[in-house]
């Protein structure tokens, strides 16, 4: 059973008359380490605009990079093959790169949510402080991690 705030529902059963063993399972690890997912806001905007749309940041620059080595120009495909390959050519490079974006914000989110996991079974009662953090962490490292990989990639060592 998949519920929002497994804490709540667990306080509810005890207020229903339940036996007081019930109560204790309110102190579990994974319940604590729920209920402090519960109380943040949600993790992730809309998944369109934080993987499709972000992917655009690095899937620009890459292509008109490849667009200036392979055809001489920004526009080079465009004039030898016409709008269609253009087109093509920056659709393949803005796939490509999304599917890496998905792909890194799911190593990272794995990452994330052993750290808060950890934290709720060594200390339960500071999962509550160390989830915010493991938050902002997590966007710092998605949204600053992508440019500084496509600039260390350009950047003329």
């Amino acid at each position: 059973m998949q519920l929002h705030d497994p804490a709540r529902f667990i306080a509810a059963i005890v207020a229903a008359a339940a036996p007081e063993h019930v109560g204790a399972a309110s102190r579990r690890r994974a319940v604590v380490y729920a209920s402090a997912r519960y109380g943040q806001p949600p993790r992730s905007y809309d998944p369109i605009l934080k993987f499709v749309v972000f992917a655009l940041v690095p899937a620009v620059p890459l292509f008109r990079l490849n667009q200036w080595i392979v055809y001489g120009g920004t526009f080079g495909e465009y004039y030898t093959y016409g709008l269609q390959a253009y087109l093509l050519a920056f659709a393949i490079y803005w796939a490509t790169l999304t599917i890496y974006v998905l792909l890194y914000a799911g190593f990272l989110r794995g990452i994330a949510e052993g750290v808060a996991l950890a934290a709720a079974w060594v200390a339960p009662s500071r999962v509550a402080r160390v989830r915010p953090a493991v938050e902002r962490a997590y966007r710092v490292l998605y949204y600053g991690g992508v440019p500084v990989f496509v600039i260390m990639r350009l950047w003329p060592w």
